[in-house]
């Protein structure tokens, strides 16, 4: 038997009567200020479920499908979302530092005024989502951020190599230190290894100064 308690005064709001939520078909299920911390919820059915003011702290989202569901003011600090699929989410005020969410799908997801900071999203697709908040030292390596809408969001210090980046809105973001050797950029130019923002070609002499050598 398993317990979902208010987070307030741990009334009981809940009880599934299994040894584990892995796996189980929760769709549409109100989670709204309950108490998540810890919870293993990986490779269940979470579609369009409300996970407002809830407590999500190391809580397993790893594999579960969590399209169309709210995580708004959820304090989710080194949650698991590891191959989540997140497509249409919305999150806002929610704290979320050192989350794990490699090859996650948030394609068309909204994200405001929340805290990614330290986070993983590598190998990711987040492509078409709208990224609005601190992503400080957050790692994008391999991911699709093609089209993500970053304007005035922080991402000093991110890992964005080997990433798309294509057609990004990038304007007032904070990008300090942040590194893109490899990456494609908002206008599809691939940056080379040189610098962060600037790619380095190679240039070749004139026809003439080849033939003027060798004459």
């Amino acid at each position: 038997m398993i317990e979902i308690k208010r987070r307030e005064d741990g009334q009981v709001l809940m009880r599934f009567d299994a040894d584990s939520l892995q796996g189980l078909q929760l769709s549409n299920t109100d989670f709204s200020g309950t108490d998540l911390a810890g919870l293993d919820f990986s490779g269940a059915d979470l579609r369009n479920c409300n996970f407002n003011d809830s407590d999500c702290r190391d809580t397993n989202f790893s594999r579960a499908s969590l399209t169309n569901s709210v995580f708004n003011r959820v304090h989710m600090q080194h949650a698991v979302l590891d191959g989540a699929d997140l497509t249409d989410a919305a999150f806002h005020g929610t704290t979320a530092t050192g989350v794990m969410a490699r090859k996650v799908s948030l394609r068309h997801s909204k994200v405001n005024q929340c805290d990614f900071s330290g986070s993983d999203f590598s190998n990711s697709d987040a492509s078409f989502s709208t990224m609005h908040g601190n992503f400080h030292g957050t790692c994008w390596n391999h991911a699709n951020i093609y089209g993500v809408d970053f304007e005035r969001a922080d991402l000093t210090d991110a890992d964005l190599r080997d990433s798309d980046m294509t057609n990004a809105q990038i304007a007032g973001a904070k990008m300090n230190g942040a590194r893109m050797e490899g990456t494609t950029g908002v206008y599809g130019q691939k940056f080379g290894s040189t610098g962060p923002f600037k790619l380095k070609e190679k240039r070749r002499k004139p026809w003439w100064m080849l033939w003027a050598k060798t004459a």
